[in-house]
């Protein structure tokens, strides 16, 4: 009998749905082991590795892509992106812009740039995407244009254009169905009502988080950038945005009204248990 071989590309799709990254990453893995120098593959696995956190694998195995004739340009921006998350804003600079030497039209080095505020000379720098607009084929590469051209006009004063620019590429992203804030509002109202300081108070416990750091805040207000101060900290392990609370969580569902009722009826040791799974898997995945 024939043996069954495993799709693990539809394998990451599923597991991705499901935010389980380490299973994406496995299945990453498996499907390069098919094919070891296919860059499409092994851009699958730095990305994959960088989902998790492992941000020095992934830089690490960036540099095999750099030997590809196809590919290089995306080996050099992935090095860079995940140069960045250390704080190493010169090295990731120099990256990007080797990428865009092999490949001028390389949209997300250009972000990349606009995200560390890296030009070398704006103006310039402007003239340069803008005439790329109409020459970029994929809407990945628009989309992050887009941004980046978004980014530059603000740093450069002009929010006008900013604006207009990161509009585009939001409407690509996107489509152009306006946001509902209704859902959102009452979202966040049952997390006030249901974690309020009370609580919170009942259910504190001094050991289990030890030695860890959080960072909370609204989008787009620094996060990263704090994150990537504390990462050039030698003994400071960062770990980005990861799927690991909501896995843990998953016991609270979608947070609507009734699975909130359902959740006043946990008892302190419910609560523990789902702390402690975060906890375990936040080790797990990055250490002790």
């Amino acid at each position: 009998k024939g043996k069954i071989g495993i799709d693990w590309q539809t394998a990451m799709g599923i597991a991705g749905q499901l935010g389980d990254q380490e299973t994406v990453l496995a299945a990453a893995q498996n499907w390069r082991a098919q094919s070891p120098a296919d860059p499409q593959r092994l851009i699958a696995e730095i990305i994959s590795l960088g989902a998790v956190a492992k941000h020095k694998e992934a830089a690490l195995l960036a540099r095999h892509l750099q030997r590809s004739t196809q590919s290089a340009a995306d080996g050099y921006y992935l090095e860079g992106f995940y140069q960045a998350r250390f704080g190493k804003r010169d090295k990731a600079l120099e990256l990007c812009r080797k990428a865009l030497a092999i490949q001028p039209e390389h949209g997300t080095a250009w972000e990349q740039i606009a995200l560390l505020n890296g030009y070398e000379d704006r103006d310039a720098d402007i003239a340069a995407m803008l005439a790329l607009e109409t020459r970029l084929n994929t809407k990945e590469q628009l989309i992050a244009l887009y941004y980046a051209l978004g980014r530059a006009f603000d740093h450069a004063g002009e929010a006008d254009k900013a604006f207009i620019y990161i509009s585009k590429g939001a409407t690509l992203r996107t489509g152009p169905t306006p946001f509902q804030i209704q859902p959102m509002h009452g979202y966040l109202d049952r997390l006030r009502t249901s974690f309020n300081p009370a609580f919170i108070k009942q259910h504190e416990n001094s050991d289990a988080g030890a030695g860890m750091v959080f960072i909370l805040s609204t989008p787009r207000a620094g996060s990263t950038l704090i994150e990537q101060i504390l990462a050039t900290v030698p003994e400071i392990t960062p770990t980005s945005e990861h799927m690991i609370l909501r896995n843990a969580a998953m016991a609270l569902d979608s947070m609507e009204p009734q699975d909130m009722a359902r959740a006043a009826t946990y008892t302190p040791s419910d609560w523990r248990k789902i702390a402690q799974g975060y906890i375990d898997g936040l080790r797990r995945r990055f250490g002790p």
